[in-house]
């Protein structure tokens, strides 16, 4: 099978993907904030550090991509918060 590695070229970014640290940063600390019961859409995710400190980049990501249909799992974020 074939495999593609894309390193620091920018493809992410050109795409409008939340990639850069700050991003994961502002994501965590959302995370760390509030106790999720259920499954998340994008504005539950996304829709609080994340879109206040970065809008730009936030509106970016809504104009781009379908984000009704973005779904994260609450028990997966759990474990995102045991293993840092």
């Amino acid at each position: 099978m074939s495999k593609i590695l894309i390193t620091g070229n920018g493809f992410d970014l050109f795409h409008h993907l939340p990639t850069k640290y700050h991003h994961f940063i502002s994501i965590m600390q959302t995370i760390e904030k509030y106790e999720f019961t259920k499954d998340l859409d994008f504005e539950n995710l996304f829709g609080k550090h994340f879109k206040d400190k970065y809008p730009v980049d936030y509106d970016s990501i809504i104009n781009n991509y379908n984000t009704v249909n973005f779904k994260f799992s609450h028990k997966k974020i759990k474990l995102i918060e045991l293993v840092i």
